[in-house]
């Protein structure tokens, strides 16, 4: 039987059923967390903007010793603790407001953030990257997703997306938050092979569709 979640889009969408396996932009956020549970395996891991919590429960499955979600959204942590499991927690927090200073200071070996910087106002990118960064213990990774913008100029259409990122950006703002020593990029191609989505890694991000930031905290 095909699993389905309950998604609210935004505040003016009714709640509708969609099909997790089906739905191509549920189907490739799941190909990331999967990426991603190489990180993830054996470790104590925050998803950063967890949304509905389907990725962070994906993780456990796979291997993450616990795992909490953060966001903001009221609606989306509804449905994500609607089907509680076993060393996975969610909480409220607005990841773009300093939090204090002994709120996980250091708590966890493994932040990831899923597709979640391109939603952001550019002048909240900074609050949010040193959020991830004092939630992360010492030597442990942050990694981070994000869409490739193609092109030099960055033009809001009203979408969801408030700022996107060229690669020489992206690697600027992550270099400004976490040290350039400290950062390696890859990129993710997809590409479909009949029904089957499949994600190429690539260090090569001229035609990468999405841009990865792995990150070892020095903190």
């Amino acid at each position: 039987m095909v699993r389905k979640e309950e998604v609210k889009l935004d505040d003016n969408t009714p709640v509708e059923e969609i099909d997790i396996l089906e739905n191509p932009n549920t189907e490739s956020l799941l190909f990331r967390y999967i990426f991603l549970n190489h990180w993830c395996k054996g470790k104590k891991v925050l998803d950063a903007a967890c949304g509905h919590g389907i990725g962070t429960k994906l993780l456990k499955v796979l291997g993450a010793k616990s795992i909490v979600g953060f966001d903001n959204a009221e609606y989306a942590l509804e449905q994500a603790e609607d089907s509680a499991m076993e060393g996975v927690s969610f909480r409220r927090v607005d990841l773009t407001k300093p939090t204090k200073k002994d709120y996980y200071p250091g708590q966890f070996d493994t932040v990831i953030s899923v597709e979640t910087l391109e939603h952001l106002p550019e002048d909240k990118a900074d609050v949010y990257l040193q959020n991830l960064r004092k939630w992360c213990k010492k030597d442990g990774h942050i990694l981070i997703t994000t869409p490739r913008r193609p092109s030099d100029k960055w033009e809001y259409n009203g979408g969801t997306h408030l700022r996107e990122y060229t690669r020489k950006e992206f690697g600027e703002l992550i270099a400004k938050n976490f040290g350039k020593l400290n950062c390696g990029m890859l990129g993710i191609q997809e590409v479909r092979v009949g029904t089957q989505l499949v994600s190429v890694l690539t260090d090569d991000l001229r035609d990468a569709r999405i841009m990865v930031a792995m990150i070892k905290n020095a903190d």
